[in-house]
C-alpha cells in the first residue's frame, strides 16, 4: 500500500491545571496532528509537539520539516515489517531533509507512518511493534510542582496507582525536602515514590536532598544533576545509596551511552518525541535489556494521538515495563481524540482497534 496524501494541523489547546516543573510551566498546549492517507482509504495519525523550555526543537521549525517530509511521502509504499520504518525516515535524509535533528517531527511521522502500516496488517501498533506486546500497562501518577497534595493523592488512590512520580528541583532543597516527606506521610508506606528533578540540582543541592529522603521509599531520582555535574552521579550514589534514571540524557548519544553503562543506573524513562520517535525508542528497549536496565514510556505533555501512540509503544515493550507518565491528558481542556484513556487499577487497557487506536475529533479547533 502508497501513502497517496497527507496533511497538517496545528492546535493550540488551553490548559485546564497548573502544571509547574523545574524546566518551567505549560498553560497551553501547541503542536501538529499528521494525517497520512493510504490507498485503502485508512488513515495514519500522527502527533509533533516540542515543549518549549524543554524539548531540543521548536514548533515552527518541526512544522517546515513536517511539510517537506510529507510532500516526500507522497507515492511512497508503507512498510509491512516494523523494521523497515527506520528506512523510511532515512530517505527523507537522504532527500536532503534534515530530519534527524528534529525529534519531535521525526516522532510524528513515524507514528503516522506505523498506524497507517499496522492498520493495512489489521493489528494494533504494539502488536505490529512486537507480537509479545501486552494488553494493558501500569500507570504512574504525577505530582508537578503546582499540585494540590491532598487532591491529587486522593485521585491517585481512587485509580489505584502504585507509583506517584514527583517533580522537584525548581524551589530550594529545604522545601523539596519537606515535599517528599509530606507526600509520603499523606500516601503511607506502600506507594512508590519516584522523584524527577529534571537536571535542576547541582551536587552539593542533590546530595543534601536526597541525604535526607533516601529511607522515604524512593525508587530511583530521574535525572537528578545539572550537566555541568553529571559526571558526579557515580559518587552521588555511592555517597546516598539512591538510584537514578536516565531522561533528558537519553537524546544526547554520548550521555546516552554514559548512562547505559553507569551501575548507578537502573531506569530509562523513554520519551519517543525527545529521543526521536519510534525506532530509536524501539533501539532503546532492547539496549535496556541487554544491560538490565528498566523502562517506562513517558509523554511529553502530547495529547491524545501522542499518548496513544506512547502507550502503544509501552505494551510494546512486555510485561517488565515499569509504570509509565502517561496520565496527562488531564491537564487540558480538550484531547483532540474521541476515545477516553481511563485509568482503572492503575493500568490503562490498550485499545481493541487496529492502529493506535483512536480517532480525531474533527471539531472546531481544526484549523487545517
Amino acid at each position: 500500500m502508497k501513502a497517496i496524501s497527507a496533511d497538517l494541523t496545528y492546535y493550540e489547546i488551553a490548559s485546564t491545571s497548573a502544571f509547574q516543573a523545574a524546566w518551567g510551566g505549560v498553560s497551553t498546549r501547541k503542536g501538529i496532528l499528521i494525517e497520512v492517507s493510504g490507498e485503502d482509504g485508512s488513515i495514519g495519525l500522527g502527533e509533533s509537539a516540542p515543549l518549549p523550555g524543554y524539548s531540543p526543537d521548536s514548533l515552527e521549525d518541526v512544522g517546515d520539516v513536517l511539510q517537506k517530509c510529507l510532500e516526500t511521502l507522497k507515492g511512497t509504499t508503507i512498510p509491512v515489517d516494523s523494521r523497515e520504518l527506520p528506512g523510511i525516515i532515512e530517505s527523507f535524509s537522504k532527500s536532503g531533509i534534515d530530519v534527524h535533528n528534529y525529534p519531535s517531527a521525526v516522532f510524528g511521522l513515524e507514528t503516522a507512518i506505523a498506524d497507517l502500516a499496522a492498520k493495512a496488517g489489521r493489528l494494533r501498533l504494539c502488536k505490529w511493534l512486537d507480537s509479545n506486546a501486552v494488553e494493558s500497562i501500569p500507570v504512574n501518577g504525577l505530582l508537578s510542582e503546582s499540585s494540590d497534595l491532598s487532591v491529587e493523592i486522593e485521585r491517585f488512590a481512587k485509580l489505584g496507582m502504585g507509583t506517584l512520580k514527583v517533580k522537584v528541583g525548581s524551589s530550594t532543597a529545604e522545601s523539596d525536602i519537606e515535599r517528599v516527606v509530606n507526600i509520603r506521610n499523606l500516601i503511607g508506606s506502600d506507594t512508590l515514590i519516584r522523584l524527577d528533578a529534571n537536571r535542576s540540582w547541582d551536587y552539593a543541592t542533590a546530595l543534601r536532598v536526597l541525604s535526607h529522603v533516601k529511607n522515604l521509599g524512593i525508587s530511583f531520582v530521574e535525572e537528578p544533576l545539572k550537566l555541568s555535574d553529571i559526571d558526579r552521579i557515580e559518587e552521588l550514589n555511592a555517597e546516598t545509596g539512591v538510584y537514578f534514571g536516565a531522561d533528558e540524557s537519553l537524546a544526547d548519544p554520548d550521555l546516552s551511552s554514559r548512562m547505559l553503562e553507569s551501575d548507578s543506573v537502573t531506569a530509562l524513562i523513554v520519551k519517543p518525541g525527545m529521543i526521536g520517535g519510534i525506532s530509536e525508542a524501539m533501539k532503546l528497549f532492547k539496549r535496556a535489556a541487554e544491560l538490565d536496565k528498566s523502562v517506562a514510556v513517558t509523554s511529553m505533555l502530547e495529547l491524545g494521538v501522542g499518548v496513544a501512540a506512547c502507550a502503544q509503544l509501552a505494551a510494546a515493550y512486555g510485561v517488565e515495563i515499569l509504570p509509565c507518565g502517561l496520565d496527562t491528558l488531564r491537564f487540558f481542556s480538550d484531547s483532540l481524540i474521541q476515545e477516553e484513556f481511563a485509568v482503572i487499577d492503575g493500568h490503562l487497557r490498550i485499545p481493541e482497534s487496529t492502529g493506535i487506536g483512536v480517532a480525531l475529533k474533527h471539531t472546531a479547533w481544526m484549523s487545517g
